[in-house]
């Protein structure tokens, strides 16, 4: 008679897999958008599969933990397979050095995932339903728990635009409770049949939770629209010169690079741009921060033809170690009229973390790197308030709330992707950045020094984008607009709404199991 093979936790680590891979393949470059919806119900039935053949309550809380951290490891594996090559070239890395930070940062990444899965499990213990358990853990875990390059469900929900519509009610944390609930509550439905018992209500309710944040969508939409045709527009010129990695390091290819984007510029204003842009750090030079006014010869940002204001990325220099990552505006005449500084730096890209505390560093890096800035303010140009967002202040939610709360009319996104190479990176920021667009309510235009630039609508809806490593010049006809968003009010209450929930449950929990006792 042959042994028996069948182990349950492999079951579960394989179920895991395939829910990591489906949230992978429903983001760029693949999209496919419905694989989204199989995630919850992936994570659940390992949990569920896995928690039946333990014995034990710290079993089945370690089995959680593997779970949810091979669905993470799995998902960004995929997803940010680039970064291989990013330390390749960006560290000088050899491919085993990179292979190995890479999956070092996976395993990081995929932290929010665990905790996920652990929560999960531990309200399972204080009678929480799994069904109902995993949206909630999801949803705090990845609200609460920082990553360098943040991914999370709703990501893969992006491409079904008409049902992300509600995250200017709750943000991102609103798409990925309702994403999980749906794909659990289906699952439990099934597991209810399966058993004779009725199964029609978490059906139903699945089923409800999915239709009503598509209608939502669909008025939403249409009322945006509206305001989009009625609302005042300004031609913004995006610059998108296509200037190399090391190409920026060739200090005697920087006049040529300063050339290349004046002569752009020209062109856009002789098409009809009133406001041009240029992407992160594309003036060659560090420009002194002390100057009021652009500086003069062969590196002045301006040249006589130009008549229109500009944005310029550039490196702001106070003295040898106190630079900053800027967005200069200038007026027609070239006076500086805002400095805005980037707050949120990329650790080890710009900046070295502890480097104050690592002793003998300095022997080696004589700078820490950059300086953050204290604070995203809007700019005010052409009688437009408008909020910069410099590289992934885009990808990240922390700043941007910020922002909103001075409440600009118009979002622009100074970048640059060249790093990652010719890789779905950029594809997969433009896509995330999509969110800022539909939780403030304001058009979002994109100026990426390789690609991908582009227009995004108040409404989440790409109009335009160009393509990758392509010398481009393009003008979004942007929309001024100032449509009211619970979520720039409202913040992360969702988060703070669920932790106030758990925290509540599991006194009570604990005070019933007490008093049962006695």
């Amino acid at each position: 008679m042959k042994p028996n093979r069948y182990k349950p936790q492999n079951a579960a680590l394989l179920l895991a897999i395939a829910a990591g891979c489906c949230l992978a393949l429903a983001a760029p470059p693949v999209n496919a958008t419905p694989c989204a919806w199989f995630f919850g119900p992936l994570i659940a039935a390992g949990l569920h599969h896995s928690c039946l053949h333990t014995t034990t309550t710290r079993a089945a809380e370690i089995n959680a933990l593997w779970i949810g951290w091979v669905a993470g490891c799995t998902a960004n594996a995929i997803a940010l397979c680039w970064t291989v090559e990013l330390f390749c070239n960006f560290a000088s890395m050899p491919i085993w050095a990179a292979l190995l930070t890479s999956l070092l940062l996976y395993v990081a990444q995929g932290l929010p995932f665990a905790a996920a899965a652990f929560s999960t499990v531990f309200l399972g213990r204080i009678t929480v339903p799994i069904h109902l358990a995993l949206p909630v853990s999801v949803t705090l875990a990845f609200s609460i728990i920082p990553a360098i390059f943040p991914w999370r469900p709703a990501v893969s929900a992006l491409g079904f635009t008409t049902w992300v519509q509600m995250a200017d009610l709750g943000g991102e944390a609103l798409i990925d409770f309702m994403l999980v609930l749906v794909g659990s509550l289906i699952l439990e439905a099934y597991r209810r049949k399966r058993r004779g018992l009725p199964y029609l209500r978490p059906l139903m309710v699945a089923s409800i939770c999915f239709a009503l944040p598509a209608v939502y969508g669909v008025y939403r939409i249409e009322g945006i629209e509206e305001a989009r045709r009625d609302a005042r527009k300004i031609q913004v010129g995006i610059v998108q010169p296509n200037i190399g990695i090391d190409e920026k390091r060739e200090t005697h290819l920087h006049y040529a690079q300063l050339r290349r984007l004046q002569e752009m510029s020209v062109s856009l204003e002789s098409r009809g741009a009133e406001l041009i842009v240029w992407p992160e750090t594309a003036y060659p030079f560090d420009f002194p921060r002390e100057r009021k006014r652009d500086v003069e010869g062969a590196r002045s940002i301006r040249v006589p033809q130009m008549q229109a204001p500009l944005i310029v990325g550039a490196i702001t220099e106070q003295s040898h170690c106190v630079r900053y990552n800027s967005a200069l505006t200038l007026d027609r005449f070239g006076a500086v009229l805002q400095v805005v500084d980037k707050v949120e730096l990329l650790a080890f890209g710009e900046y070295v973390p502890l480097w104050d505390y690592l002793p003998g560093i300095e022997r080696i890096l004589d700078c820490p790197g950059l300086k953050a800035g204290d604070q995203l303010t809007p700019v005010h140009l052409l009688g437009v308030s408008i909020g910069i967002l410099n590289c992934y202040e885009d990808f990240v939610p922390g700043p941007f709330h910020k922002l909103l709360e001075a409440s600009p009319e118009l979002f622009i996104n100074l970048t640059n992707d060249a790093w990652f190479g010719d890789t779905n990176e950029p594809w997969l920021h433009h896509h995330v950045a999509r969110y800022r667009a539909i939780e403030g309510r304001r058009d979002l235009v994109r100026v990426v020094n390789s690609g991908v630039s582009g227009h995004i609508s108040a409404t989440g809806n790409t109009l335009f984008t160009t393509k990758t490593f392509e010398r481009d010049a393009r003008i979004a006809e942007a929309a001024i607009l100032e449509i009211f968003s619970p979520f720039a009010s409202l913040g992360e209450w969702l988060t703070a709404a669920i932790a106030f929930v758990m925290m509540a449950h599991w006194i009570r929990f604990r005070w019933l199991s007490r008093a049962s006792v006695v």
